[in-house]
């Protein structure tokens, strides 16, 4: 679902999470889905991103433009996920795992605690758009029911979450906070 992230901490947290994802990153933001351990293991992951590559980030700004940021490599593993490598030669574990109507849950381990942390994304062609859905933007009936954890004011645990497929499939994404574009 679709919906809007006028809130100004959720774009920072936006834009830090598109680096975690484009960028491999750390985070530790708010605003975001966290868990301590993985909702999804990696062998089960797609190669949504084929056998990897170059990419080029961009951030989405205010206005609906997007401004260059880093260029990353993209290296797929054995178990399934990939190596995303940063300009500092840093590599973050990611894993991609399909939901509903074309889009992936991107889940990327992290070194801090919580451990790992949750993003959509929806690729096209050599495009990759990333989402990051915001707690607080989400039907409070619906993250209880399916036994989310609200931390924080903005960060939300999905530890206790039985389907992790059919809870990423039922948020509200907003708007795609940076794309990957294949070079």
């Amino acid at each position: 679902m679709i919906g809007d992230q006028p809130n100004a901490q959720v774009k920072i947290m936006s834009h830090r999470i598109a680096l975690l994802l484009a960028a491999a990153a750390s985070l530790l933001l708010s605003g975001c889905f966290f868990s301590e351990v993985p909702k999804f293991a990696p062998e089960p992951g797609v190669a949504a991103l084929g056998e990897g590559g170059r990419y080029q980030t961009y951030e989405r700004l205010s206005d609906g433009q997007y401004k260059k940021d880093e260029v990353i490599v993209v290296k797929r593993r054995t178990d399934g996920g990939y190596d995303w490598i940063d300009e500092k030669n840093e590599a973050q574990r990611i894993s991609f795992h399909a939901i509903a109507n074309g889009y992936h849950v991107v889940q990327a381990h992290e070194k801090k605690n919580p451990a790992y942390a949750y993003a959509v994304v929806r690729i096209s062609g050599n495009e990759v758009q990333v989402f990051v859905p915001a707690c607080d933007a989400q039907d409070k009936s619906m993250l209880l029911r399916l036994r989310v954890t609200l931390n924080r004011e903005y960060e939300c645990m999905i530890d206790r979450v039985i389907d992790p497929e059919e809870f990423f499939a039922s948020v509200k994404l907003g708007e795609s906070t940076s794309k990957l574009v294949r070079e």
